[in-house]
């Protein structure tokens, strides 16, 4: 009976486990699919905006999703959770990528100021969480609602704009997080 049991594991298929993978099996799916079949995702409504070029629908379905999945009891532990996480990020962006700018001509092995803030402030949310909803606690999920902020440029334009490195327009500046906020307060 054991032999059978064991014969019949070896014959099941298994996708091996790589780090990220709860991401990248789906994109790799998405890619196929609109590479070969591209119609599939001009079904209409929400599924249609969501896959041509919709980030912000994305962004506030998971901060739906997400907020559908913790209770109020966490918040403070996920806005606690979450300024841990954002501001030492935030810190070592602007010292690292003003660093560069100022001293050394804004050119350090070939990154630019703008790229090290980018590179430094930006999160995957889909893959925090994925990796939060799987092996984190409530307030470790909530806090996506927070890291959402450094999902765009935004924090990238503030920190060159306040550093005066950039002559960004306040205008062009809330545009940028005018979205997150609305995500966030419909989520």
């Amino acid at each position: 009976m054991a032999q059978e049991a064991t014969a019949n594991e070896q014959k099941k298929f298994k996708v091996p486990r790589i780090p990220g993978d709860i991401m990248i099996y789906p994109m790799i799916v998405g890619l196929l699919l609109n590479t070969f079949c591209p119609q599939v995702f001009e079904i209409g409504g929400f599924f249609t905006a969501a896959c041509r070029g919709g980030s912000n629908v994305i962004v506030a379905a998971i901060l739906l999703f997400v907020g559908a999945g913790i209770s109020f009891k966490s918040t403070p532990g996920a806005i606690k959770t979450g300024i841990v996480v954002l501001i030492p990020k935030l810190v070592v962006a602007a010292a690292l990528g003003l660093g560069v700018a100022y001293f050394f001509n804004d050119n350090f092995l070939g990154l630019s100021s703008v790229s090290i803030i980018g590179g430094i402030t930006f999160c995957n949310m889909a893959l925090y969480t994925g990796i939060m909803g799987e092996f984190g606690d409530e307030s470790e999920q909530g806090a996506v609602g927070i890291l959402f902020f450094t999902a765009g440029p935004a924090v990238t334009m503030i920190i060159l704009g306040v550093s005066g490195l950039a002559n960004i327009p306040i205008g062009t500046i809330i545009g940028s997080i005018l979205p997150l906020v609305i995500g966030m307060v419909l989520g």
